[in-house]
């Protein structure tokens, strides 16, 4: 007699990412970050995709509805806060157990060198939590790893209550949402710490945008907000603006965007210029290449280069640590040696 057993990926990810953040907020965690941002994208495709369908066994099937495809979105790790360590302690015992429980692996190492969390917070403690496991294991077949990372901080002063993430250095608009636990409820609401003006708004004013910023969630828009100022803030804001990027996002306040050549005309003459880093053509339909990168450092005139190549060089240029021998200051420069001066993104934003 033949057993099947069908593992579905993705599905086994959520049930492990919902048992761990119901494990956090459980425990008075407060999460922030990228979980929370999937957690309103993955909430509004399923929500639709239910509108229209109503067989659960295709749900996991990214090939599906591939207008909802996002429904399936899967956080790249957690972030979680704890006001006081005894509630972080209580999570990581609960944790402990779980992976007793399913025969798993945990890890947890301190982090003293994570700027994003600890720049002028001296109260505040950093664990990384790795844990690991093996679903579908047999005595032949090793099964499927699943491996998730778990950002816990904790106040190390307990009277200190009022901070909470981001902690007055929130990066994108996109991560300003909080998930906690109140009365058995679990609500999403703006953090009251951002370090931007939303922190001062009034209840209407932060109603109507919060709604705004949620509904470029959805459709993987935001804004880079970090005014973070030091020797290597350009060095840190390029590597977040590089992950966001990669991960999809359009970030609508830097100095480059991308454009489609499908959405230009087809007797646009630009479409016929180099890309000034290969040196090949812009349109290659040979190659199918439709994804471009508009470059508006010039004020007189913006240029266009392939996705690609500048992709890859602009993290050779972040790599390179550049410092700007009158500031003392990192610098990140585009093709043509102009300053992208992302730490003064944050001013072109508009919070009418």
């Amino acid at each position: 007699m033949t057993t099947t057993l069908r593992i579905t990926h993705n599905k086994e990810m959520r049930a492990l990412i919902n048992k761990i953040k119901n494990y956090g907020l459980n425990n008075n965690g407060i999460i922030f970050g990228g979980l929370v941002r999937s957690d309103i994208i993955g909430g509004h495709f399923r929500k639709e995709y239910f509108k229209k369908n109503d067989d659960i066994s295709r749900y996991w099937d990214i090939n599906y509805d591939i207008e909802t495809k996002y429904r399936t979105i899967i956080p790249k790790d957690l972030d979680i806060y704890f006001k006081n360590e005894n509630d972080y302690n209580s999570f990581i015992i609960t944790l402990n157990n779980m992976t007793k429980m399913l025969n798993g692996y945990i890890e947890i190492k301190k982090n003293n060198s994570n700027i994003r969390y600890l720049f002028n917070n001296n109260s505040l403690n950093h664990f990384k939590v790795t844990i690991e496991f093996r679903i579908g294991k047999t005595i032949s077949y090793s099964g499927i790893k699943l491996t998730f990372s778990i950002d816990v901080i904790y106040n190390k002063n307990n009277t200190e209550h009022s901070i909470e993430p981001p902690f007055y250095n929130l990066d994108f608009l996109s991560n300003i949402f909080l998930m906690e636990q109140t009365n058995n409820s679990i609500i999403i609401r703006l953090s009251n710490c951002s370090g931007t003006p939303i922190d001062d708004m009034n209840y209407i004013d932060k109603s109507r945008i919060s709604t705004k910023i949620m509904n470029d969630i959805i459709q993987h828009k935001t804004q880079f907000t970090r005014n973070i100022s030091n020797y290597n803030t350009e060095n840190i804001n390029c590597y977040r603006i590089i992950k966001m990027i990669e991960y999809g996002w359009n970030i609508t306040n830097i100095p480059f965007n991308i454009i489609y050549i499908n959405d230009f005309d087809k007797n646009d003459d630009s479409l016929n210029d180099k890309c000034c880093i290969c040196l090949e053509k812009l349109k290659d339909e040979e190659n199918e290449i439709n994804k471009i990168f508009q470059i508006n450092t010039n004020k007189i005139k913006d240029y266009k280069v392939h996705y690609t190549c500048f992709i890859n060089y602009l993290k050779i240029e972040q790599r390179k640590n550049n410092l700007n021998p009158i500031t003392g200051e990192n610098e990140c420069k585009c093709p043509y040696r102009m300053p992208f001066n992302f730490k003064d993104c944050y001013k072109l934003i508009s919070y009418d």
